[in-house]
C-alpha cells in the first residue's frame, strides 16, 4: 500500500477545531514513527496530494513547512522530500518492533518459526482482542535473534479475518510491516504489563540460558488508532543489554524500549 493510500485511509475532518494541515501532518507522522516507509524513496509530490486528498496547496505546504522544521523530513533540491534518517528513538515503533530496534542497536535481525497455525481464540486472547472466545485467530510463536544470537521468545496472537492470506513466510520478519502493508493499520497505542520471572527448561533451552535465570515478561496489547486491539502478544527476555526510559510528565507517561 502506498503513502497516499495511508494518508487517504479514512476521511479528514473538514468540520472539526483541528486544522487540516496538522491532520495530515499528524498522519504522515504516524507513518514515519513506525518506519512504515524508508529514507530513501521521495514521498508524494504536495501537487499529488492535494489532487488525492482534496486539500489545498497552502493546507500542504503548511504540513510538509511543519515537519521540515521539527526534523521529521528533509528537502533535497531537484530530488523531493524525504524521511529524515533518525539518529534515536523515533516513536512508538521502537518501542514495539523488535527488528526496528535491533537495527537502531546496530544489530542484524532475524526470527525462527516456532510455530505458525490457526487456533480458536482462549478467554485471554479474545478478552485481549475484544473478540469473542473460539474466534479464530492466528498463532505465531517465535525466537528472535540479533547476530544470530538467540534474544526474545514472541509470541503473537491476531485475528484470522485481520490478514487471512498471512502465511508462515510473511511472518520471517517484521509483522508489523506486513500489517500496515496489506491493511493500512498502524500501532498507535499499546498496554502493557512488565514482570520478572525465571525461564523455565523450554524458555532457558531456546534462549541459550539456564533454567530459573531471570527474565522480563512483557503481555501487551497493541491498539490502532481508531482504539480497536489487532495484536495480543506475550514477549520474553533475557537481555541483559536492553534498556527501558520511562519519562513522566504532568500530562503523559512514556516508555521507549531501546537495546544498548
Amino acid at each position: 500500500m502506498d503513502m497516499i493510500s495511508f494518508l487517504a485511509s479514512e476521511p479528514f475532518d473538514r468540520s472539526g477545531d483541528t486544522p487540516l494541515y496538522v491532520q495530515l501532518k499528524h498522519r504522515i507522522a504516524l507513518l514515519i514513527a513506525n518506519q512504515a516507509f524508508d529514507t530513501k524513496t521521495p514521498l508524494p509530490r504536495e501537487l499529488e496530494i492535494c489532487e488525492r486528498l482534496e486539500l489545498s496547496r497552502a493546507t500542504v505546504r503548511r504540513c510538509f513547512q511543519d515537519l521540515v522544521i521539527e526534523g521529521r523530513v528533509v528537502r533535497k533540491r531537484g530530488q523531493g522530500t524525504f524521511i529524515k534518517p533518525q539518529t534515536s528513538a523515533p516513536g512508538i515503533d521502537l518501542a514495539l518492533n523488535f527488528s526496528a530496534r535491533m537495527r537502531e542497536a546496530g544489530r542484524v535481525p532475524s526470527s525462527q518459526i516456532l510455530a505458525f497455525s490457526s487456533i480458536p481464540a482462549v478467554r485471554g486472547i479474545a478478552s485481549g482482542l475484544k473478540v469473542p472466545e473460539g474466534t479464530p485467530v492466528w498463532e505465531i510463536r517465535r525466537l528472535r535473534l540479533a547476530n544470530d544470537k538467540p534474544m526474545e521468545l514472541n509470541y503473537v496472537y491476531i485475528p484470522v479475518s485481520l490478514c487471512p492470506e498471512l502465511t508462515r513466510k510473511d511472518v520471517d520478519g517484521s509483522l508489523y510491516a506486513y500489517i500496515a502493508e496489506k491493511t493500512g493499520i498502524l500501532p498507535a497505542s499499546v498496554d502493557a504489563v512488565y514482570e520478572t520471572v525465571n525461564l523455565d527448561k523450554h524458555e532457558a533451552r531456546l534462549l541459550g540460558q539456564n533454567t530459573g535465570k531471570a527474565a522480563m515478561r512483557i503481555v501487551r496489547s497493541t491498539y490502532d488508532k481508531t482504539g480497536t486491539p489487532f495484536e495480543v502478544g506475550v514477549l520474553i527476555s533475557c537481555d541483559g543489554q536492553a534498556k527501558l526510559h520511562v519519562h513522566i510528565a504532568a500530562d503523559k507517561t512514556t516508555f521507549t524500549a531501546t537495546a544498548q
